[in-house]
């Protein structure tokens, strides 16, 4: 049976990552005003509400994050199941390897942003000059969102889910283990619900980073499963062709309501539903691209491209869109020639940070820090090199 691959991964990266840019661009009619492009053949509305749909991008991070974070687990003897200096040692590892590629970007952009616009460096010291360097501190952690305090870059807010996706997953992968998968859902919905009663803060708005912990969950079971390949195989008839046919018309039928589900149920009404709309609708369409987007050629190359390079585009790429070059971003005539023109800079940028990295042996340095830390407090971990 075929697996879910990392090139698998790469491409539907690359497919969110291209989400992104579309809702970014036109979630809000606030984004774009004043500006004047083409819509067509859409109306503006109809455009703004789909790249609302296209949130979901965020949904699907977290499920391919938590797939391939639990099949790194296997590399340890345990079955998964870690003990405290293993789970000390992964949690190291894969912090260093998160937080490396977000400080080049990060250092990179305080540079860039105190000789292009000050005023947004400045943001951090509103509150005076202690308060902004441990605004400062605190976004280099990626801690900025969990926190509450001041970011250079709004988007970044990812940053702190990713933290938390790391952190949690071992503890996913035990409950999955002790438990059914339904019993392990019903949990994980039942926490964040009650997070969002008791915490009436910033993590308890339409923004609770705890509400993508079930999007996370199904990423775990889906690993522990082989979930996406066994629903690819399966076949609904002899005829294999026909059989596809079959499963595109219902799969599509299927994420046409989930779709109409989610426009339906924005703004005040998000929040009683957030494990669909979070949950199991950025987890279908996994799926969905898995089934009919992974194996087509050239298209798949270029998705899985743009998959390979999405942290460092989703790092950057709101510096071009919103705090430096906002007009000319939106100066192209068509909404798509937007996005993709966005989309298309930001790769290149990236392919330049990648290429200065590596003539500056900086992921060299990742590499010899990791191999220091592991070599000093985790030379008693096993590690079962074979998986």
């Amino acid at each position: 049976m075929k697996t879910f691959s990392k090139n698998d991964t790469l491409v539907i990266r690359g497919i969110a990552i291209t989400m992104l840019m579309f809702h970014h661009n036109f979630r809000l009619e606030s984004v774009f005003k004043g500006m004047s492009f083409s819509f067509f053949p859409f109306s503006q509305s109809s455009v703004v509400i789909f790249c609302n749909f296209l949130k979901i991008c965020v949904g699907i991070f977290a499920f391919l994050s938590a797939y391939g974070l639990t099949l790194s687990l296997r590399k340890y003897d345990n079955n998964s199941l870690l003990n405290s200096r293993q789970y000390s040692h992964f949690i190291s590892n894969k912090l260093l390897n998160l937080m490396w590629g977000f400080w080049f970007i990060f250092i990179l952009s305080e540079i860039l942003c105190a000789i292009i616009a000050p005023s947004y460096t400045m943001d951090y010291f509103a509150n005076g000059g202690v308060r902004g360097i441990l605004n400062i501190f605190i976004d280099f952690l990626g801690l900025a969102k969990l926190v509450g305090t001041t970011s250079l870059n709004g988007t970044w807010w990812y940053m702190s889910l990713a933290i938390m996706i790391i952190l949690f997953v071992p503890f996913m992968v035990k409950l999955c283990k002790k438990f059914n998968a339904f019993a392990s859902i019903a949990f994980l919905v039942i926490i964040p619900r009650l997070i969002y009663v008791t915490v009436p803060l910033h993590l308890g708005q339409t923004s609770n980073l705890f509400r993508f912990m079930l999007p996370t969950l199904l990423g775990v079971l889906a690993a522990q499963n082989n979930w996406l390949a066994r629903l690819k195989s399966f076949t609904i008839t002899n005829n294999k062709v026909l059989s596809k046919i079959i499963k595109f018309v219902v799969l599509t039928a299927g994420l046409v309501v989930l779709y109409i589900i989610r426009i339906k149920t924005d703004g005040k009404y998000a929040n009683y539903i957030f494990e669909i709309r979070d949950g199991l609708i950025p987890a279908y369409v996994v799926y969905y691209c898995y089934e009919f987007i992974t194996d087509i050629p050239l298209i798949k190359n270029v998705f899985a491209l743009i998959g390979k390079h999405s942290l460092n585009i989703f790092l950057f790429h709101t510096f071009i869109r919103y705090h430096w070059f906002h007009a000319y971003t939106y100066s192209f005539k068509h909404f798509v020639l937007i996005a993709l023109v966005l989309l298309a800079e930001s790769l290149v940028i990236s392919i330049v940070l990648e290429f200065i990295k590596k003539i500056t042996h900086y992921n060299n340095l990742c590499v010899v820090i990791r191999n220091k830390i592991n070599k000093r407090f985790y030379s008693d971990v096993q590690m079962n090199t074979s998986k």
